[in-house]
């Protein structure tokens, strides 16, 4: 009697392989991208070579932001040419997001209009939210543990924007900041579609070595949460309030298949340890 050996299908698995590994390299490509942070000794000689005095605002903040009393080192900005800037240096990140996001919710709620363009970025440890108006240009920046918020005449946007550049905060191209569609919600949509993919793929082999019943409840636990997930990816369009578990998440759930995998591979391998001694 000849026993059938199950051979491994290689080219399913380079397949998959390039598939992931390709998916990732994207995502990293187009999600990661590193500012640095200034401090307030540095954002105050790029405003003095602009002409702008550098005022502290760390006690009028503070009257904003009661709850960031043991957490803020400073705030400094100006008032001038129409232009309102605040720059927060914080010790923990976590403070200058809660900033940027409160600022994002002021701007969006008192300044939102019909004509108005958003142009928004959102990557690991920085955001950008820039609201260019028929009548006013308003920004909300975070990076790392400093934060900006700042608003101007429509006049007086270059200006701002040539600081904001200075700094290193926003790349500028022909008078504009980053295109609205280097939004981080595309690339989340993107990678959690592939995982969705992935994760039918990586089930086949389960269904040689599982129950039925063990292999549904192991493929709904992976394919649900990728499918939540690209629904709030879609909703992240709106609102960037599940930014950061989005961006944990899609590294997670491209990982699934793997561990699906694994799985599928130990079971393959009891199974023939099984057999082999029954033949024995």
């Amino acid at each position: 009697m000849s026993k059938q050996k199950n051979k491994p299908n290689v080219i399913g698995i380079i397949v998959f392989l390039v598939i992931f590994i390709g998916a990732c390299y994207g995502i990293y490509r187009f999600t990661y991208e590193k500012r640095e942070p200034v401090t307030v000794e540095q954002l105050s000689g790029v405003l003095f070579n602009s002409g702008y005095e550098t005022n502290d605002f760390t006690e009028k903040s503070l009257e904003r932001y009661p709850n960031a009393r043991n957490t803020l080192n400073q705030c400094v900005g100006f008032d001038k040419d129409d232009i309102h800037f605040e720059f927060y240096d914080f010790n923990n990140e976590a403070s200058a997001l809660d900033v940027f996001q409160q600022a994002h919710s002021i701007i969006y709620r008192t300044k939102m209009k019909v004509s108005a363009v958003e142009m928004r970025t959102h990557k690991a440890h920085f955001s950008t939210y820039i609201l260019d108006s028929s009548d006013s240009y308003d920004v909300a920046i975070y990076v790392e543990n400093t934060a900006i918020y700042a608003y101007c005449n429509k006049e007086s946007a270059g200006k701002l924007n040539s600081i904001l550049a200075e700094i290193g905060y926003i790349k500028v191209s022909n008078g504009a900041d980053n295109n609205p569609l280097r939004n981080n919600s595309l690339l989340w949509i993107i990678g959690f579609f592939v995982s969705l993919i992935m994760i039918w793929l990586a089930r086949l082999p389960l269904k040689r070595f599982l129950k039925s019943k063990t292999q549904s409840f192991l493929y709904k636990a992976c394919i649900w949460p990728s499918i939540i997930c690209l629904l709030l990816s879609i909703l992240s369009f709106f609102t960037n309030f599940f930014d950061s578990f989005l961006g944990v998440a899609v590294i997670i759930l491209l990982g699934l298949p793997f561990v699906l995998g694994v799985i599928g591979i130990v079971f393959r391998k009891g199974k023939k340890h099984g057999t082999s001694k029954v033949g024995n």
